[in-house]
């Protein structure tokens, strides 16, 4: 599969949860999810390492955690991981992201590679600490649809999310510079693959 295409269904998915429909012409399999979430866009001390890092709670049992590090300076890839991760890695404090002392923490440790998680490059600790900082927030209730290359992305539900500070270390890089959000979703994701 394109690796754009890869991301862009994980990223509509743990927005706005997942849904997958199919008719004899289409590929499809189906799931309904709602659950918490944290982003960070994130570079180091150097300035030349760039974090992205997302990670979503799917109800009492799943968590998914993506991420990239980037070096600009060296204009490669450091380190990628995409995957299931323990549901207990990922706490949020408060059930309401607009409590003023929403926290949530993530602690997990990459393997090289497993059934349920793919990563390449940098292994090793993730650990940090998202707190709701405001005045941002966002949210959004309605449909989108996508249509690329034989994949249709169909998207209904809500979403909300507000902004955090981020303090920690991704693979044993301490974030310096960073901009997070904590939120919150609910929703269906019907994506249909041409066979």
């Amino acid at each position: 599969m394109n690796p754009q295409h890869r991301i862009t269904r994980l990223i509509l998915a743990l927005t706005l949860g997942t849904v997958l429909v199919g008719s004899p012409a289409w590929a499809a399999d189906t799931t309904r999810t709602q659950g918490n979430f944290v982003s960070v866009n994130a570079s180091d001390v150097t300035g030349c390492l760039n974090i992205y890092l997302s990670v979503n709670r799917y109800g009492a049992t799943t968590a998914i955690l993506i991420y990239t590090v980037w070096d600009a300076c060296a204009n490669v890839e450091v380190a990628f991981g995409i995957g299931s991760i323990p549901n207990a890695a990922f706490t949020v404090s408060n059930a309401s992201i607009s409590a003023s002392k929403t926290r949530a923490t993530l602690s997990v440790t990459i393997p090289s590679n497993s059934a349920s998680f793919e990563s390449e490059g940098l292994v090793g600790t993730i650990d940090l600490t998202f707190v709701r900082t405001g005045p941002y927030f966002q949210s959004f209730i309605g449909s989108q649809r996508l249509d690329n290359a034989g994949i249709s992305i169909k998207t209904r539900g809500s979403w909300s999310e507000t902004s955090a500070t981020v303090n920690g270390t991704v693979l044993g890089v301490a974030i310096a510079e960073a901009s997070g959000v904590i939120g919150s979703s609910k929703g269906r994701y019907i994506e249909l693959i041409k066979k």
